[in-house]
């Protein structure tokens, strides 16, 4: 048993080195085979980890799969979950901090933000729900760093859902934009209208996300901080974007959020 466990460590720690490895100089790696979401979240969880021993912080979470259409294609019946960092929140004015990319694509979304700690294995979905002081609109910039993108459920989850880089509009009362389902956010990329799509794409309703978060942070045994940012999930297909591009999000109601490519 005790040999096993050894092994099963030794494989997290050789899958998370190959993943950060990826991402640390922009070299994509061939699919890694992780079958189950058990492994998937300890290599995630593993990637994390080296990021904060190099001076990051933890900055929240980000959700993936949160469209019908997209989890019916990739055979799932729940939301993925990966982990936002400091060096993540590209909302400044001054570009993104990681130039390692792979095959940067942004996708428009609704962000929520978390007021008080909640510990989601003690805690109803309840709870999460009304520690959410404020709502906005966001950009994020996925980067799988598997070749050509080609990744199965358990790749992607160890993979911390492709996350790379996110900015968030101007913050506003949560309990004023109760349901979100009729709010149309648009993607212009270098001012260029790219895509729409109405919040509703996810779940039906954003708020419905911080459900389905709930239930896998409770799985894993996961705990909100004060300031912890929620990515709520696309409200578009993910939309290729090269270097140096200026990417926004608008919405009529919730504003602007944007950002900029980070150049080699």
């Amino acid at each position: 048993m005790e040999e096993g466990a050894v092994r099963g460590d030794a494989r997290v720690e050789d899958i998370a080195d190959r993943l950060d490895g990826a991402a640390v100089h922009g070299l994509a790696v061939e699919t890694l085979g992780v079958e189950t979401l058990e492994l998937a979240y300890q290599v995630q969880s593993a990637l994390i980890e080296r990021r904060l021993e190099r001076g990051e912080a933890h900055a929240g979470w980000k959700l993936g799969f949160t469209s019908a259409s997209k989890m019916r294609r990739m055979g799932v019946s729940q939301v993925i979950v990966g982990q936002l960092t400091s060096a993540m929140d590209w909302t400044a004015d001054e570009p993104g901090r990681q130039s390692a990319l792979i095959d940067p694509r942004a996708e428009p979304e609704v962000a929520f933000l978390v007021d008080r700690p909640v510990d989601c294995r003690q805690e109803p979905a309840t709870a999460l729900r009304s520690a959410v002081s404020g709502v906005a609109v966001a950009v994020e910039v996925i980067d799988s760093r598997y070749v050509d993108s080609k990744f199965g459920v358990g790749d992607v989850v160890a993979d911390n859902a492709s996350a790379v880089g996110f900015a968030v509009g101007p913050w506003l009362v949560a309990s004023e934009l109760s349901p979100l389902t009729d709010h149309e956010i648009e993607l212009f990329v270098n001012g260029q209208h790219i895509a729409a799509g109405l919040a509703s794409e996810i779940l039906g309703d954003p708020w419905a996300a911080l459900d389905a978060f709930h239930n896998v942070a409770r799985e894993q045994g996961w705990m909100l901080q004060v300031g912890d940012v929620v990515l709520a999930g696309a409200v578009t297909a993910a939309v290729e974007v090269g270097r140096g591009d200026l990417v926004s999000a608008r919405s009529n109601v919730l504003g602007t959020a944007q950002l900029r490519i980070p150049e080699p």
